[in-house]
């Protein structure tokens, strides 16, 4: 119509009418990240890219799709550092292929779209697309592998998100009209988030807790005590199956990457009672025997069921008087079923873990 437009309030328009089409897509992590990383390039690559001029044109365009890169990651970290907990280190150079193979990407895969009903042509935009996807796809593998490319390990709140994207908001205010206030809140901002991080830590080094994760056909128990990990498991520590359930919440912990049951001054075990500090857990698996039955039943705090032993929860409180009976993962589905309905009968207080998630128990 030959008017003035916003670059913004197309943004803005684009985003809701996707929302009025799918409202849940605003819970959506591409979806945040699209529009983050738009939103980005939009306000940040133009401010940043009159901060340096060469005369030479390919330099000037390299510079040009690097500041793309940067206005992109800026927006997108502290979001990227919440979902993902790590922060890639080669970004520029991945930044400058996609950068660079997103405009062949959209112009081929439009292209296609349209002609689609012309069979040789649309042949030939499909192979010309695919072929882009895959060198696009193949240079980013390139740089995973080279060494020290991510940061992981990244875990950060709620409280430290909302903190750096109010830094974020606040410099890149500063940067449209220079007015120090805005500056100061930055600033300001980035303070809090830090002092938050500190806090975080210095509670993490207080911590102590018992967690029975859930994995499928096998067990394993973690006692997290300030910055150390005793751990009871059925695999090794270089398993896959540890990745995301178990390594993932580990690092939340702030946990060294190893367990450590030696030098342990309020860890001691003695199969199958497992004692960390005042509390006691004891396993039954199908290795425990029963034996004479004690006059009075051994106390403990928590009690794991693993490897579906054949055995019967009225029998079991003879010899143990649990707070909490623990089925994890190792067991049979059936099998806890049937001890379920015996533990509603006897009054006993259960967690499955393929119920109830992971067994947590803070003290």
């Amino acid at each position: 119509l030959g008017r003035r437009a916003s670059v913004y309030n197309s943004l803005g328009a684009s985003a809701l009418l996707l929302l009025l089409i799918d409202p849940y897509l605003l819970f959506d992590i591409g979806f945040q990240l699209s529009y983050l990383a738009l939103l980005g390039i939009v306000f940040f690559q133009p401010r940043l890219y009159r901060l340096w001029y060469s005369p030479y044109k390919i330099v000037d365009y390299a510079w040009g799709l690097t500041t793309v890169a940067i206005a992109a990651q800026l927006t997108t970290f502290p979001l990227s550092l919440y979902y993902f907990h790590q922060f890639p280190l080669y970004f520029l150079l991945t930044g400058l292929v996609v950068v660079l193979a997103a405009s062949f990407i959209l112009g081929l895969g439009i292209a296609l779209f349209l002609l689609h009903w012309i069979a040789p042509l649309a042949t030939l935009l499909g192979m010309l697309l695919q072929g882009v996807l895959w060198l696009n796809n193949a240079f980013i593998f390139t740089i995973q592998k080279l060494p020290g490319h991510l940061l992981s390990g990244i875990w950060i709140n709620e409280w430290i998100l909302l903190f750096l994207c109010a830094a974020l908001f606040f410099f890149g205010w500063y940067s449209a009209h220079r007015r120090t206030v805005y500056l100061f809140g930055g600033l300001s901002t980035l303070v809090l988030a830090l002092a938050i991080n500190v806090f975080t830590r210095m509670e993490l080094s207080q911590q102590r807790s018992w967690i029975v994760y859930h994995l499928y056909k096998t067990s394993v128990v973690d006692a997290f005590d300030g910055y150390h990990r005793y751990s009871i498991s059925g695999v090794d520590e270089d398993d896959p199956a540890l990745d995301w359930a178990v390594n993932s919440h580990r690092q939340k912990r702030g946990v060294a990457p190893w367990a450590d049951t030696t030098t342990a001054l309020h860890w001691y075990e003695q199969a199958p009672v497992y004692a960390f500090y005042d509390q006691r857990l004891a396993i039954i698996n199908r290795e425990w025997e029963a034996g004479l039955a004690p006059e009075n039943p051994l106390p403990v705090d928590l009690l794991l069921i693993q490897d579906a032993p054949r055995l019967s929860l009225a029998n079991l409180s003879t010899y143990f008087k649990a707070d909490t009976w623990i089925f994890d993962g190792s067991n049979y589905p059936g099998q806890v079923t049937k001890w379920l309905q015996e533990a509603a009968d006897l009054g006993l207080s259960v967690h499955w873990t393929a119920r109830d998630g992971a067994f947590r128990k803070e003290f």
